[in-house]
C-alpha cells in the first residue's frame, strides 16, 4: 500500500469517519492549497487556516455532513 493511501485511510478511520473534521492537522504542508471547485460553498484558501476556512464554509452549508467511504484508492 501506498504511503498517500495509508494516510488517507487513517484521516478517515482516526477523524472523518467520527464527525471530527478538523482535527490535527500535522499531515499537510504549512503552504497548503485547499480547492472546491463545485458545491455549495466553492472557495480556495492557502495554508492551514485557509484550508480550515474553506472546509467550515463547504461543511456550514450542510445541517448534518457524513462521509462513507466506497473504496480507497
Amino acid at each position: 500500500m501506498s504511503e498517500n493511501l495509508d494516510l488517507v485511510r487513517s484521516l478517515y478511520r482516526d477523524h472523518f469517519e467520527r464527525g471530527e473534521f478538523f482535527g490535527p492537522a500535522e499531515w499537510a504542508h504549512p503552504e497548503i492549497e485547499c480547492v472546491l471547485v463545485d458545491g455549495p460553498a466553492p472557495d480556495s484558501g492557502s495554508g492551514l487556516a485557509g484550508m480550515a476556512r474553506v472546509w467550515k464554509g463547504f461543511l456550514a452549508a450542510y445541517d448534518d455532513f457524513s462521509a462513507h467511504v466506497e473504496e480507497y484508492r
